[in-house]
């Protein structure tokens, strides 16, 4: 019994540690994103601005939903910097989904306008982007469906491990808006 109650602060320390090392990874990810998209100086500075980050410090290894959402995030936005916007979406549905903190899709609303922008073909040169042809309205509305597939996807996994767990279908988004 000894030897167990002894695991208890080890495995609390090991779980703290290794999401302190999840998020220093989604760091050093946004870094090398910044680094190779826009500029190595822009991202010098977010390395120093993270670095010098009390509040990163101390959020790191807390398990909170807000810290995973923050992880999530660095990581979708290092995703969409390198031109990835399906996977910069999947994770912000993981983060809004997953974590039971919907609140945190206001951060991911700029994602999702870019990924429909890019595909409605509007990035282009000035001349093109009042044009809607069908092939760039049914580029967004794929885009949309497949958002629409991976929060359904998301949503019942999420639900049935929820169910595995407490016995009943508990959907976390939904209770805490109800909350």
């Amino acid at each position: 019994i000894l030897k167990h109650v002894a695991a208890k602060p080890l495995q609390f320390c090991m779980l703290r540690s290794t999401l302190a090392a999840m998020m220093a990874l989604s760091e050093l990810n946004l870094y090398s994103a910044l680094s190779q998209t826009i500029s190595p100086t822009v991202a010098a500075f977010f390395l120093i601005a993270s670095l010098s980050s009390a509040g990163m410090f101390h959020a790191a290894p807390a398990y909170l939903p807000s810290v995973h959402v923050m992880s999530c995030w660095m990581c979708s936005a290092a995703a969409q910097l390198r031109g990835n916007d399906a996977e910069a979406i999947a994770l912000g549905l993981v983060a809004v989904q997953a974590f039971g903190w919907p609140f945190s899709a206001v951060l991911f609303v700029t994602t999702g306008l870019w990924a429909v922008w890019k595909a409605a073909g509007m990035q282009g040169n000035k001349a093109n982007e009042s044009e809607s042809s069908p092939a760039n309205i049914g580029a967004v509305v794929k885009l949309l469906l497949r958002t629409a597939l991976h929060a359904t996807i998301i949503q019942i996994v999420v639900m049935v491990i929820d169910y595995v767990y407490y016995g009943e279908i508990v959907s976390p988004t939904y209770n805490i808006f109800v909350y």
